[in-house]
């Protein structure tokens, strides 16, 4: 490593194109920690925003488009705040999908299950923006029992008439973070019922063992996502890797 690191960057990635597996390392290695440093250090000064703000990012990401020759999925999970801002840089960097953190449709549930003042327009902007752009758009929703589970219903109608799948997440434990209480658990079976109540669903399961949703049809078109993560634990099959903003 100590010889590699010598060339420039053009000549590890015609190295690593060709196979060469030390420089692929080498590159990825150091990409990845000029994104997380600019991260970090970002987030540190701005903690009510998020990493689009890093042009690093986008730089990065057209690299490692293609970055053994071979054209790659670049995906990105946000919380949307400065999405319809960063739409156009995103799809011409290269990013194929966004997955958009969404909690509720009501303001004042929203900004509780946030712990901010954000109103979920500025998500909702950011969203209709992506698919704009010609990106793929899944929305995530972390169900919290007895403080945004009346959304379930809202949340759902909402995107199944707009043809997004929305994926219901299990409040889960993140640490610190979050406060978490088995109390605010809402079983997925739970989930399941109400929507199948509402609209009739059908199950139709997942593509491959380690995909951490679960995906359901409605009744009158549309699909959703059921995500376990409490009740029915699915690490044992996960083939992700997460980085957290303090590099654990």
């Amino acid at each position: 490593m100590k010889n590699i690191s010598n060339n420039n960057d053009s000549e590890l990635v015609e190295k690593a194109k060709k196979g060469n597996e030390m420089a692929f390392n080498f590159l990825m290695n150091k990409y990845y920690a000029r994104v997380y440093a600019s991260l970090l250090s970002f987030t540190k000064s701005h903690q009510d925003s998020e990493d689009l703000t890093q042009q690093t990012f986008l730089k990065v990401w057209q690299q490692l488009k293609t970055f053994r020759g071979d054209s790659v999925e670049v995906t990105l999970t946000t919380n949307g705040f400065l999405l319809q801002q960063f739409t156009s840089s995103l799809k011409k960097s290269g990013l194929d999908r966004v997955t958009i953190s969404l909690d509720a449709l009501d303001e004042n549930i929203f900004q509780e299950m946030i712990g901010g003042k954000y109103s979920p327009k500025i998500v909702l902007s950011g969203i209709n923006a992506a698919i704009n752009e010609g990106l793929s758009v899944k929305v995530n929703m972390v169900v919290k029992k007895g403080v945004n589970h009346n959304q379930i219903i809202p949340m759902a109608d909402y995107f199944r008439t707009r043809n997004i799948q929305l994926r219901f997440i299990e409040f889960m434990d993140v640490g610190n973070s979050n406060q978490w209480d088995s109390k605010h658990v809402l079983p997925s079976e739970e989930v399941v019922k109400l929507l199948d109540r509402k609209f009739g669903v059908k199950k139709v399961g997942r593509k491959t063992a380690s995909e951490v949703a679960e995906v359901w049809n409605y009744g009158g078109g549309g699909t959703f996502g059921i995500i376990s993560s409490v009740s029915k634990p699915f690490c044992k099959n996960c083939s992700r890797a997460r980085l957290s903003s303090d590099g654990l």
